[in-house]
């Protein structure tokens, strides 16, 4: 992973790193904290401008992502002391759905 977000860092320099872990237990097997830090120390030193959400391990972020990161199509209950953002669709759906007006499919 540390290879790959090099590459990525070095070749494109991005505004934003978006990660996109679930928030299972499964989620250490993948990423560890100490492998999440040697990532954001790494992203960090390449490129200070670059943010960094929470899913870059959702179940312990850690307090060097620039925003906590909802699950999708969820919101906080309660009042935040970081910035947040949720990945959120008007109409329940990541896939391409063409006959969707405002939110509901239409009848046929």
């Amino acid at each position: 992973m540390l290879t790959a977000g090099k590459e990525l860092m070095e070749r494109y320099r991005p505004d934003m790193f978006w990660f996109d872990t679930w928030g299972d237990e499964q989620e250490k097997i993948f990423i560890s904290d100490k492998r999440r830090d040697q990532l954001i120390a790494m992203i960090r030193q390449l490129s200070p401008k670059t943010l960094i959400n929470g899913r870059i391990s959702w179940l312990n972020p850690g307090n060097d992502i620039d925003f906590l990161e909802m699950m999708d199509n969820a919101y906080p209950s309660e009042l935040l002391q970081r910035p947040w953002q949720t990945p959120a669709t008007m109409v329940h759906s990541w896939g391409g759905m063409p006959k969707i007006i405002t939110g509901k499919r239409q009848k046929k």
